[in-house]
């Protein structure tokens, strides 16, 4: 799954919404121990630009956090609901 989400174009609440779960997900100060990954392994890439800066994260099943995994959910849910 591939989605992209411009927080602009989102109302103000899911706009605030967005911007806790990315705070929760990725602390500016926390880095995530990569691991390397297992066959029939999910992998997980997320960027998220703010202000011209860009940070890649990448996470698998064996390190994604529970913020990192609310965050996904929700990403998911809005991209489905925009392609309606």
């Amino acid at each position: 799954v591939k989605a992209e989400i411009d927080s602009e174009t989102l109302s103000a609440k899911e706009a605030n919404e967005l911007k806790k779960l990315v705070g929760r997900a990725f602390p500016s100060d926390q880095s995530i121990a990569k691991t390397d990954a297992m066959p029939d392994q999910y992998n997980y890439s997320f960027t998220v630009e703010d202000n011209k800066k860009k940070r890649t994260v990448e996470v698998n099943d064996e390190n994604i956090t529970d913020e990192i995994r609310a965050l996904s959910k929700w990403l998911i849910a809005k991209a489905i609901e925009q392609k309606k």
